[in-house]
């Protein structure tokens, strides 16, 4: 069965593992409402999922806890199977000293990237879609309120505990969850497949926005995920884009933090648009763009017959 998986077509990969992902998930999400059913608590989780219902604080602990086995189960498992069942190419995840500049030049980058990533969520919060799209464009409002409440619960933190619980829920397992099957499965099934580094990490891009189902934040996620793409093709490692992708979530924590829950506008937007907005996000496009230039001209390349081979 390993030698069928390693010779199956790119797009068959693909969808394997984005079968295993959700059988993973269900699993994961079975395993960790079991024992909350059985003390009696199954119903509050669920009724908090679902609605972001405040009543109960405790039970937002637990819906936490099921975020991170949602994460292990739908990317890290089928991550596990692509790397080590089937033995694919991909982008090396170990630690060398000619990584430690790349790391530090990329997570730099990202801190500065936040006001031009709520530039682009302010502009993508007003979507408005043709009138024969009504129903779409209600729906996708609708979900965003849902979406936004959950997060604003989540964003709650009364002690410096809940800021530490958060900076792991929210900052660390989605930056290494995703990365490890975005950037270190799918990107580099798209590349060996068309067969180009640039549609991969694009493609790859859209796929990881698009998988959120959070169209109010379409735009800053889509090119959020083609920065990280283009960190792990010219790094050669997924170790830079998951530190990246730590800064810019763990970001969001702290200044939720700094301003309270309340002040947030939306999942990305944090600030009202005005004229000193639109100037922070012109600066910090410009440093991105330099950051992203830089890191480019340190690209390395290792000799491990396992990592993908950069065809841009």
């Amino acid at each position: 069965m390993r030698e069928e998986f390693s010779k199956a077509h790119p797009l068959g990969q693909l969808m394997i593992m984005i079968a295993l992902g959700f059988g993973f998930m269900f699993v994961m999400i079975v395993l960790t409402l079991i024992p909350l059913f059985v003390a009696g608590n199954g119903l509050d989780v669920l009724q908090t999922l679902l609605s972001a219902d405040e009543s109960d604080p405790g039970s937002l602990v637990y819906v936490k806890v099921l975020q991170i086995t949602q994460s292990i189960g739908l990317f890290i498992c089928p991550y596990l199977v692509y790397r080590y069942f089937g033995h694919l190419p991909s982008y090396d995840h170990g630690f060398t000293t000619n990584r430690v500049l790349p790391v530090l030049l990329f997570g730099i980058t990202m801190a500065c990237a936040f006001p031009l990533v709520n530039w682009l969520a302010l502009i993508n919060s007003n979507l408005h879609l043709p009138e024969f799209l009504s129903g779409v464009e209600e729906w996708i409002y609708s979900t965003e309120a849902q979406a936004e409440a959950l997060i604003k619960k989540f964003l709650s933190m009364d002690s410096a505990g809940d800021l530490a619980f958060n900076l792991v829920v929210i900052a660390l397992v989605p930056a290494l969850s995703e990365e490890l099957f975005f950037r270190g499965a799918v990107q580099p099934i798209f590349q060996r497949w068309l067969k180009n580094g640039h549609l991969a990490v694009w493609v790859t891009a859209f796929v990881f926005s698009f998988i959120h189902l959070q169209f109010l934040g379409f735009l800053p996620r889509f090119l959020l995920g083609a920065v990280l793409g283009y960190a792990a093709l010219w790094s050669n490692s997924l170790l830079v884009p998951i530190i990246g992708h730590f800064v810019n979530n763990a970001l969001a924590v702290i200044t939720a933090w700094f301003i309270g829950e309340e002040s947030l506008a939306t999942d990305y937007a944090f600030f009202e648009s005005d004229a000193e907005t639109h100037l922070y996000a012109a600066i910090s496009l410009a440093i991105v763009l330099a950051g992203m230039f830089a890191l480019q001209k340190l690209r390395v390349r290792l000799p491990d017959k396992t990592t993908v081979q950069s065809q841009d």
